[in-house]
C-alpha cells in the first residue's frame, strides 16, 4: 500500500499512520492506515482495483508501468491475516 502511495503521488503527500489496538501475552494487534494525495482511483475502478492484472487505464499503465498485481498481492495477505478491511 505504501509502494502504491508513493508511485502515484508525484506532488503532495503519503502519510503511514500506526495505532496499538490490543496487546496480550503473545501477540499485538495494530491498525495500519495510508493515506495519499495521489492521482486517486476513479470510483467506477474502486470495485475492481484489488483483482489480478487490474488498472486503474490504459493511460495510468502507460505513464506509470506495473503489472496490476500490487493491490491483489496486498489484499491476499491482509485477507490470510484474518483481517476484513483494506
Amino acid at each position: 500500500m505504501i509502494n502504491n502511495a508513493l508511485k502515484f503521488t508525484k506532488n503532495g503527500e503519503v502519510k503511514v499512520m500506526a495505532k496499538l489496538i490490543e496487546t496480550g501475552d503473545d501477540f499485538s494487534r495494530i491498525n495500519f492506515a495510508v493515506s495519499d494525495t495521489g492521482i486517486g482511483i476513479p470510483e467506477d475502478k474502486q470495485e475492481t482495483i484489488f483483482e489480478s492484472f487490474s488498472q486503474g487505464s490504459i493511460e495510468i499503465n502507460r505513464k506509470y508501468g506495473g503489472t496490476g498485481l500490487g493491490l491483489t498481492i496486498v489484499k491476499k495477505i491482509v485477507d490470510l491475516l484474518g483481517e476484513k478491511s483494506i
